[in-house]
């Protein structure tokens, strides 16, 4: 069974990955990130895509080699608490949420009502969200699934759900970004910001109707992240099938 994640671990994870990767690159890019990666359809373990250079190179590079104790630690935070809940999450059915505060983890939020440290840290899970969009995201698989060219009309439903989920996800993002106005000095980081507004800039105003709309109301804005992960779930399913699954195995 997976040890719950409690504030104190949530605290200590945050100090321990600020260690290894600097102070802008924390529990909340690392939470984006991995939950951009139950999105992504890779099959790439995600142990892979952050430590083994062999395999590829890292998501974010590492800037120390802690001691062995301290690598204990963080292995055991990271992986047997961190991920584990996450997934187990995920595995059960449960909504997702973005991470916005060490205080309790997964919980809901409201967006229209977050206090700035949180628009903060909920910038910074966008900034981890969109690294693995950029990096680790099978957009062709997710790509021959959108672009079926037989839909009946439950996929299309689907279909309209993963884009507006996903624009949601850059619509928010903007405003957090006008709003903070941050001054990041990771590099990634100020890439990812250019595509977030570049994206929504380019959203015609038939897609930008529904995000808006979403984001105007919580409930379907939480519901956004478990949405994505589910639709690529089918996505895999469509690829093994070579075609779309009639409904969505989910209790979202």
């Amino acid at each position: 069974m997976t040890t719950k994640i409690s504030t104190k671990d949530l605290i200590r994870l945050n100090e321990l990955i600020e260690i290894y990767y600097g102070e802008e690159i924390n529990i909340y890019v690392m939470h984006g990130l991995l939950v951009s990666y139950l999105c992504s359809a890779s099959t790439d373990k995600f142990v892979d895509l952050l430590f083994n250079e062999t395999h590829q190179e890292p998501v974010f590079k590492m800037i120390s080699t802690p001691t062995e104790d301290i690598n204990k630690e963080f292995t055991h935070l990271f992986l047997n608490v961190f991920y584990n809940n996450t997934i187990e999450i995920c595995n059960n059915g449960k909504f997702t949420y973005q991470l916005i505060s060490t205080d309790k983890f997964n919980a809901k939020f409201n967006y229209r009502e977050l206090l700035p440290e949180q628009k903060q840290h909920l910038l910074d899970w966008y900034m981890g969200f969109f690294q693995g969009f950029m990096c680790i995201w099978d957009h062709d698989l997710i790509g021959n699934y959108i672009e079926y060219d037989n839909p009946d009309q439950e996929h299309e439903i689907i279909i309209e759900r993963f884009i507006n989920s996903l624009n949601v996800q850059y619509l928010a993002a903007l405003q957090l970004v006008k709003e903070l106005k941050p001054n990041y000095a990771n590099e990634d980081f100020k890439y990812t910001i250019k595509k977030i507004k570049s994206t929504v800039k380019d959203m015609s105003e038939g897609e930008m109707l529904p995000v808006k709309f979403i984001l105007e109301h919580n409930p379907q804005f939480l519901q956004c992240v478990s949405m994505l992960i589910d639709i690529v779930m089918d996505a895999r399913r469509f690829t093994e099938n070579k075609k779309p699954a009639k409904t969505l195995d989910t209790v979202h």
